[in-house]
């Protein structure tokens, strides 16, 4: 097989995030990952006249998103949103949207209502490097995938 020559990298991934006030924030930043999980609920069952094989059958979908981002103490980017959300507005649900490779018409998007699973903030007082937040997210309804056309 041919080596593909439309592969493309996540350097110019965009993550953005709505605040409070429902304004989808730019919180890509330079530093942070995003990995979107797919899965889908599949059941098996047997048929009488077909025993020794089960049939499968996919009934529910559901995923989650997982985020990694540097603290940083500016206003408006990933920690300032994630410890706002976590704090402020615990049962409230945002809109999540990743573009996939960047913020141009064309790009994958994926998007959806996300509720904060959980928020890891690892300080460790001997280690020199930026402090990497976890995050992660559930969707809440939806999860879909288009193409960004405007």
């Amino acid at each position: 097989m041919p080596q593909s020559t439309t592969l493309i990298t996540a350097c110019e991934a965009h993550i953005r995030l709505d605040n409070d006030a429902g304004t989808p924030i730019d919180i890509s930043g330079s530093s942070n990952a995003v990995e979107i999980g797919l899965a889908q609920d599949i059941s098996a069952f047997y048929t009488m006249y077909r025993g020794r094989m089960p049939l499968r059958n996919s009934a529910r979908e559901d995923g989650s998103v997982r985020m990694q981002a540097v603290y940083s103490v500016t206003a408006n980017e990933s920690i300032d949103l994630l410890t706002d959300w976590y704090f402020n507005h615990p049962n409230t649900r945002r809109t999540l949207s990743v573009y996939l490779p960047d913020y141009t018409i064309g790009s994958d998007a994926y998007s959806g209502e996300v509720l904060l699973e959980s928020l890891s903030i690892p300080a460790v007082a001997d280690d020199p490097n930026a402090i990497p937040v976890q995050a992660t997210f559930l969707p809440s309804g939806a999860w879909t995938k288009a193409t960004k056309a405007t």
